[in-house]
């Protein structure tokens, strides 16, 4: 049963609900709920323009409020306490400040000894030699070779 234009309007836009909660209503599917409004030719939001739905039952959101000078320092100095990162080092995003050696999971880059060695000739033949053997996979990655355009 499909309710009235004017009601889905009410609901919709007036009282600011979405399709899942006009769904709950009707017992039926939030798609369903959007191809109604569709054919009754009412503007729809886009998807996650709700903020609501984000929130915990209990909590609210300031939307478009904007914090004064003593509120943004009082929530740096709780982040700070709390071992936050500031963002901005000397006007630069604190990862650029830190050295790539510093990251365990640094490797070394390119290096021109690096891009010297995947230039070899041997290199290429023996990439050649993977691709052409008869399970044609690498051993190392496992990536099928008639699986990829060459």
């Amino acid at each position: 049963m499909r309710p009235p234009a004017s009601l889905l309007w009410f609901l919709y836009v007036a009282a600011g609900l979405g399709c899942p909660d006009i769904g709950r209503l009707y017992k039926r599917d939030p798609k369903t709920v959007f191809w109604w409004l569709r054919q009754a030719c009412i503007p729809t939001r886009a998807r996650g323009a709700d903020q609501r739905q984000w929130l915990k039952p209990g909590h609210h959101m300031n939307l478009g409020r904007k914090r004064t000078a003593d509120e943004v320092r009082n929530i740096r100095a709780a982040t700070m306490r709390r071992g936050g990162v500031p963002y901005m080092r000397g006007g630069k995003h604190w990862l650029r400040t830190v050295p790539r050696e510093a990251n365990p999971n640094w490797k070394g880059g390119i290096t021109a000894e690096r891009q010297a060695f995947y230039a070899t000739s041997e290199w290429k033949a023996a990439c050649c030699a993977v691709w052409a053997r008869a399970d044609a996979c690498c051993e190392r990655c496992c990536l099928d070779s008639r699986t990829v355009d060459l």
